[in-house]
């Protein structure tokens, strides 16, 4: 080597010193990607557990108000099947039969009413039947 030369060295030098910076900044930009990555994967992957246990939790509520609502439910049934039709019950079996008697009232009497319909009809046909053959017979 000759010392006059040291432009060339330097050059050289510095193409090396570019190329290992260079080769430093690939790495850590590569790296620092990795970790914001695994960052972002391991907050997902937190969220996604909570998310599992709450929704376990959920899952254990929903199955106790279930359950409960079945035996409020199954108690209700059982209330019902106990009680009367209705709270008023012998009230309106009152009712039904003064319902009974009025439509028995009414029916006796339109019967009677019919009766007397008839009657009226035969007497006014035999007064028809009297008036026709008065007139057959002219008038006389």
């Amino acid at each position: 080597m000759t010392p006059g030369n040291y432009a060339q060295y330097q050059f050289w030098f510095n193409v090396f010193q570019f190329l290992f910076t260079c080769v430093v900044l690939v790495v850590s930009w590569w790296r620092t990607r990795e970790k914001v990555g695994e960052k972002k994967l391991k907050s997902l992957e937190e969220r996604i557990s909570a998310v599992e246990t709450s929704r376990s939790s959920f899952e254990a509520k929903i199955q106790e108000v279930k359950t409960s609502l079945a035996i409020e439910i199954q108690d209700v049934k059982a209330a019902v099947k106990s009680m009367p039709v209705c709270g008023n019950h012998q009230r309106m079996e009152e009712n039904d039969r003064f319902t009974a008697d009025a439509l028995e009232e009414i029916n006796k009497g339109l019967s009677e009413l019919k009766g007397l319909v008839n009657g009226r009809m035969e007497g006014i046909g035999s007064a028809l039947d009297l008036i026709q053959q008065h007139l057959l017979n002219g008038g006389k």
